[in-house]
Formats: structure tokens, C-alpha cells, sequence
């Protein structure tokens, strides 16, 4: 198989999905843990998309938070890095496995950024065509909002330059 012709796929159920994005409204504050300490969260989503890249629409709504996740293929073996761009926080956590329970933190943002102005994270090793799953978690308070996951790939595959590189694609 080709590794690279899909890069996300859905783990629930039969939807043909790459991402899920869950956005939780009316949650004030700018940081992640507003997010995941709102009673709403995680189960009671505002609303639920299918992006096709890893990226929340860009300055649509104050005082909200999103969880984006899918299964992230690894299109070649070796060295990943996963960038996170938001306004405001964000985290990205990547598992170990296709399993969310054995996720960890590998890139945060603390405050606001403009739309695709990147922050490193940490160097994760990856094994070509294995399932990992991914996720973002972001917060907006007020003013601009944005929010996207890019990555250096072995090879370049995604094209990463920095500062303005494409989110990693859904399919």
C-alpha cells in the first residue's frame, strides 16, 4: 500500500472520516485547561466537522475550545516533529499506538499566535505505516482565533518550511 495517500483514518465506527473536530461554545478563558475542565467537555461537543487538514477554521467565534483527533498514519520511518499554531493555547499529543490512553504531550503553545506561525515540540519516533492517534486541544478567549498542526517528516513529505507550511492533511 501507499503510505502517503491517506494520512488520518477514522477510529469510530464506520464513518469515512480522516479527522473529527468537536468545538465546545460559550467557555471563557484562554487556556487549554478551560477547555478540559468545562463539565461539557469531552461529551458534550457544541458541534462536531470532518476537517480535511489538521486546522480549525480562522477568526469565526470567541470563547470556545476545540478537540481535533484522528489516527495518524506515518508516511515513512524515523524522526517526526509536530508543530502547533493557535490563538490562544494549544497542545498536540500523540500516542505511542492507536490508543488515546497512551498519548503524551509532544508540542505546546501558551499563548496567542498568528494563523500558522508555528511553535516546536518534541523529536517522536515513528514507524512507517503505523496507526498513531493524534490530537489537538485549543482554547480561544477573545479576538482572532486559529488553531493547526503541521510536521517535519523524514523526507519533507508534507513540504514543512516553517512559518506558514500546510497543516498536515486529513487525506
Amino acid at each position: 500500500p501507499n503510505p502517503t495517500a491517506k494520512q488520518f483514518t477514522h477510529g469510530e465506527g464506520y464513518e469515512s472520516y480522516g479527522l473529527t473536530l468537536k468545538r465546545y461554545m460559550n467557555i471563557g478563558g484562554g487556556s487549554v485547561s478551560d477547555l478540559t475542565g468545562n463539565a461539557n467537555f469531552p461529551g458534550n461537543p457544541t458541534d462536531t466537522s470532518y476537517p480535511i487538514k489538521m486546522e480549525i477554521p480562522t477568526d469565526v467565534a470567541d470563547n470556545y475550545g476545540w478537540w481535533m483527533s484522528g489516527l495518524y498514519i506515518a508516511p515513512a520511518t524515523g524522526n517526526y516533529v509536530f508543530h502547533t499554531s493557535s490563538d490562544d493555547a494549544s497542545q498536540v499529543w500523540l500516542s505511542t499506538d492507536e490508543n488515546p490512553a497512551n498519548k503524551v504531550k509532544v508540542s505546546e503553545q501558551g499563548g496567542w499566535n498568528g494563523s500558522r506561525e508555528y511553535q516546536g515540540g518534541n523529536t517522536v519516533s515513528l514507524v512507517q505505516c503505523q496507526k498513531y492517534y493524534l490530537e489537538m486541544l485549543g482554547k480561544e478567549g477573545g479576538g482572532g482565533d486559529n488553531g493547526a498542526v503541521a510536521a517535519e517528516t523524514p523526507g519533507n513529505i508534507y513540504g514543512y518550511n516553517g512559518n506558514g507550511s500546510e497543516p498536515i492533511p486529513a487525506s
